[in-house]
């Protein structure tokens, strides 16, 4: 474990879940099963794995694979999106995509004050 606390919350409508302090062998080692199919968000961040073509990111298709990817050593955060088909992909628009590298590329910035536990809690 990381961090002295755990924030985590899933989006029912959107099958979305933010965590925070964990680390991803916690992540990968708690869930039921593992996705059949990922999307890299950091960008193309290997030359082991396919690139889509409309979105220009890592592709994953394999569970051993995945388990691999999710649980190695990565330079920037791990962020990623399963979907069931890859004509699912196709329905991320450039503009989702742009956002996706724009936060991307925030993620080393040095935030003036950052959010404490008790922010958490109040919020």
């Amino acid at each position: 474990m990381q961090r002295k606390y755990i924030y985590a919350n899933l989006e029912k409508l959107d099958n979305l879940v933010f965590a925070y302090g964990i680390d991803q062998s916690d992540f990968v080692h708690g869930i039921k099963r593992l996705p059949a199919n990922l999307v890299s968000l950091v960008g193309v961040d290997d030359n082991e794995h396919a690139v889509n073509a409309h979105t220009g990111l890592n592709v994953i298709n394999d569970e051993n694979e995945i388990r691999r990817y999710l649980l190695q050593s990565h330079a920037l955060p791990v962020k990623w999106l399963d979907y069931d088909e890859v004509g699912d992909l196709d329905f991320l628009t450039i503009g989702l995509v742009n956002d996706m590298f724009t936060e991307r590329e925030n993620d080393d910035f040095k935030y003036d004050s950052l959010a404490t536990q008790e922010d958490f809690d109040a919020f």
